[in-house]
């Protein structure tokens, strides 16, 4: 059966302290391209509390929410290889296609620590979704020939089918949604004044309140009743 999972980080920041909310983390956080390496940020001061950088989140094409966690200094391709094996530990658990933002890199790094040929490459292949593959590099042969959400030449036939218009005329056309995860990130963006401002073990239980909220409702509207594939 096919699997595509998608794979995003919300550009939230949570600001967490141990003893209470926080008003500014004091982290001078880069700028960084979806195709660039994460550089870690440097403090500006030591007198506010400090951040998470971002919050992973996995979903599958319908919405409805497999995974989640909090990043912290940078969402590095390690880390992300790191959440993916902690989520999908056997090989038959593993989706045929993540889609990720950086996947690029994710593929270069999962390369050279040797994770590819040891856990990804007889069932996984790492695709961009279509909203950030444009903004890659178009002299990144690795990405365009690996990473493209739509080859063209076939390498690919699941990711581009055929469609017709209304004269009756071919036209290739995307198979999925790859923009999933950042529908859920608008939507999460709705709450983004309350979680900035929480404690870590209250943004955890809300936060996951939130994402059995989508998830339940997701799977009611897509009929969805496997427990063991969504454990929401």
């Amino acid at each position: 059966m096919l699997r595509l999972l998608i794979l995003v980080e919300e550009a939230a920041l949570l600001k967490t302290s141990n003893n209470g909310p926080a008003a500014s983390s004091g982290l001078i956080l880069p700028k960084q391209a979806h195709d660039e390496h994460a550089l870690e940020g440097e403090r500006s001061n030591y007198f506010t509390a400090s951040c998470y950088y971002c919050v992973e989140t996995i979903c599958v094409l319908c919405g409805v929410v497999i995974a989640w966690t909090k990043i912290d200094k940078s969402e590095s391709p390690t880390k992300i290889l790191e959440f993916l094996e902690k989520v999908y530990p056997t090989e038959e658990s593993k989706s045929a296609y993540i889609c990720i933002d950086k996947a690029c890199l994710v593929l270069h790094t999962a390369v050279a620590n040797g994770s590819w040929d040891r856990v990804w490459k007889s069932t996984t292949r790492f695709i961009v979704d279509a909203y950030h593959y444009i903004n890659h590099r178009a002299e990144d042969y690795l990405c365009r020939k690996w990473c493209n959400p739509a080859p063209k030449d076939g390498s690919a036939p699941n990711l581009v089918v055929v469609a017709y218009d209304n004269r009756g005329n071919p036209y290739y056309k995307r198979a999925f949604n790859t923009q999933t995860c950042e529908q859920l990130n608008a939507w999460l963006g709705g709450f983004d004044s309350i979680i900035r401002r929480m404690k870590p073990s209250n943004f955890d239980c809300y936060k996951q309140t939130l994402m059995y909220t989508i998830t339940s409702t997701l799977r009611i509207r897509c009929g969805h009743h496997r427990q063991d594939m969504y454990p929401y």
